[in-house]
C-alpha cells in the first residue's frame, strides 16, 4: 500500500505582498528589503520541491496544501511542514494523531524552534522514521471550545475583546473567590508554547513535554491584589 504524506506549505512573504499588489511600492521605496525578500523566497521554494521529491523518490503519494486551506488530515500516514514555526502549528491544529514533522524552509529568516531539520536533511531523516530509529515525541495541546466549534492548539489561545483596543472584562475564580479583571485579555499557554506570548506577558516557561498549562492575564490594571498567573 502506497503511503500517503500530506505537506503543508507557506506562502512567502513576497508571494503575499506581490498577490496584494504592493510589492511594486515596496520596491521603489526599499529596494534591498525586496531583494532580501526574493532570496528568502527563492529558499523557500527550492525546500519545498526538495521535501516534494525526496517523498516522492521514496515512493510517497504526496498531496501539497496551503496552510490557510489546512482541514484535515485523515488518510495521511505523516504531516510534512515546510516553512517556519506558523506553519507547524497550523499543521499540528488539525493533524489529529498523524506525527507532524517540521522542515525549516529557511534558515536565514524563519523561526522554527519545532524544526527537526532543513531540506537538505529531511531525506535522512525520513528513512529513520520509516526505519523506527526515529522516535515521536509527543507535545500537549489545549482543546478550546466556543461558538466557532472546536480547535486543538499546540501553542497558545487569546482570549479577548474582538476589538484589540476595547478592554476585556472577566471574572475570575481563584481559591474560592471571585474578581473582575480588566485589562488586554489573557493568555492560555500549553508547555510547549509558554516560551512565547506567555513569556512575555510574565508568564513562566515550562519545558517542553510538561503536562503543565498555564492562564496569564495581558495587561492587567484591576484588581491590584490578584495574582497575575
Amino acid at each position: 500500500m502506497t503511503p500517503r504524506a500530506l505537506l503543508v506549505f507557506k506562502k512567502s512573504t513576497l508571494e503575499m505582498l506581490r498577490r496584494k499588489g504592493r510589492l511594486s511600492e515596496l520596491r521603489s521605496k526599499d529596494p534591498a528589503f525586496v531583494r532580501r525578500l526574493e532570496r528568502s523566497a527563492l529558499r523557500h521554494e527550492r525546500s519545498l520541491r526538495r521535501v516534494n521529491q525526496e517523498l516522492l523518490d521514496r515512493g510517497w503519494h504526496v498531496s501539497q496544501v496551503h496552510r490557510a486551506g489546512l482541514t484535515s488530515a485523515q488518510g495521511a500516514l505523516l504531516v510534512v511542514s515546510v516553512g517556519g514555526d506558523g506553519t507547524f502549528l497550523e499543521a499540528a491544529r488539525v493533524a489529529g494523531d498523524v506525527p507532524v514533522v517540521s522542515v525549516n524552509s529557511d534558515p536565514v529568516e524563519s523561526v522554527a524552534h519545532f524544526s527537526a531539520c532543513e531540506a537538505a536533511g529531511f531525506g535522512r531523516l525520513l528513512d529513520r522514521w520509516w526505519s523506527r530509529a526515529l522516535p515521536c515525541v509527543r507535545l500537549r495541546r489545549l482543546e478550546v471550545l466556543g461558538s466557532f466549534g472546536c480547535e486543538l492548539v499546540l501553542n497558545d489561545a487569546l482570549l479577548a475583546h474582538r476589538n484589540p483596543a476595547a478592554a476585556t472584562r472577566l471574572l475570575v475564580r481563584l481559591d474560592g473567590k471571585t474578581s473582575e479583571v480588566k485589562g488586554s485579555g489573557l493568555w492560555v499557554s500549553t508547555a510547549a508554547g509558554s516560551p512565547a506570548a506567555a513569556r512575555s506577558s510574565g508568564g513562566l516557561v515550562f519545558p517542553a513535554l510538561s503536562r503543565r498549562w498555564q492562564v496569564v492575564f495581558r495587561e492587567t490594571y484591576t484588581p491590584r491584589d490578584l495574582v497575575r498567573r
